[in-house]
């Protein structure tokens, strides 16, 4: 199917599309007033938005592939989309609705979809999205929203990005794997109850930013920082978080971004190379940065002369 919409849905009901191939100049399926049917195993190759969707659509719309557009999925109403293949777009999916009860992954028996090998994995507008494999992209959320579940069985799986997420808002109850920086933190961007695992350069930069909270944080890396406060930040609060490295840094804070800094009640563990804290200096037994800099971290336990394990997660 060709054209400049190859698609177009205005009240459609029961419709079956399936084993297409479409190469549309504009949009590939648009989907203009509510419907319901199944959409699946169709190809959707090219044109500004591979599906647009402007109105509910009722059923499902599974195993397609959608590729080399300007934006892969136009999500702006509810819909059901499972085993999608969302790939190779400047953006994979933009996400405007907000709505728990209609938001990208809530609606139905949905599964993940795997969006990957775009500049922008998810672009939200005040939206919200949880249950997806975001994989291989520039960065993977961008935008502005709440990127995650209440739950984190129906986590977001960010893995093998540049950067995990950059954006506005709360991320919440993810799972960040193998991306180069996974949170590359905004201003009064909410870091809440997520899992970190072998991010190549940082799990969570804060730079130049302020107002940042990280709370309730699971991390464990063998080749980068966990947090990282840096470039005159202002405000950040880390709390209840508990972070394992063993080549760089636990917790990093440059001495431009103490102001208004707190941090306690966390578990701060270094094995290997590792280095519990910088602040103004290296502190590889936090005994000792309780001893000399008061006010942050006395609640917290980390590695110290007495007992190299005792923190060990």
């Amino acid at each position: 199917m060709q054209g400049a919409t190859a698609l177009t849905l205005d009240a459609a009901t029961n419709l079956l599309v399936q084993d297409v191939m479409m190469t549309p100049t504009d949009l590939g399926i648009d989907v203009q007033s509510s419907s319901s049917g199944m959409i699946a195993n169709n190809t959707i190759n090219g044109g500004n938005t591979g599906i647009n969707i402007d109105a509910a659509f009722t059923g499902t719309v599974e195993h397609n592939e959608i590729e080399n557009a300007t934006v892969g999925v136009a999500y702006n109403a509810s819909a059901t989309l499972s085993n999608n293949t969302i790939h190779s777009n400047t953006t994979g999916v933009t996400v405007s609705v907000f709505d728990e009860s209609a938001a990208f992954g809530f609606v139905g028996e949905s599964a993940s979809n795997t969006i990957a090998n775009n500049q922008v994995g998810v672009a939200l507008s005040n939206g919200r999205i949880t249950g997806q494999i975001i994989t291989q992209n520039a960065v993977g959320i961008a935008g502005a929203g709440i990127a995650g579940h209440i739950n984190i069985e129906n986590a977001n799986v960010i893995d093998g990005n540049v950067v995990g997420v950059d954006m506005n808002g709360i991320v919440q109850r993810n799972r960040f794997v193998e991306n180069i920086t996974g949170v590359l933190a905004t201003d009064e961007l909410q870091v809440v109850q997520n899992i970190f695992l072998n991010h190549a350069s940082v799990a969570i930069n804060v730079q130049q930013v302020d107002g940042v909270h990280i709370v309730g944080n699971t991390m464990y890396e063998p080749d980068a920082d966990g947090i990282r406060v840096i470039s005159s930040s202002n405000g950040t609060r880390i709390f209840n978080n508990i972070v394992w490295v063993e080549s760089g840094y636990a917790l990093y804070v440059a001495s431009d971004s103490v102001n208004e800094f707190a941090s306690d009640f966390n578990t701060l563990h270094a094995s290997g190379d590792g280095t519990v804290l910088f602040w103004s200096r290296e502190y590889t037994d936090l005994l000792e940065f309780q001893a000399e800099v008061a006010g942050d971290e006395m609640h917290s336990i980390g590695v110290s002369e007495i007992d190299q394990a005792w923190s060990q997660p």
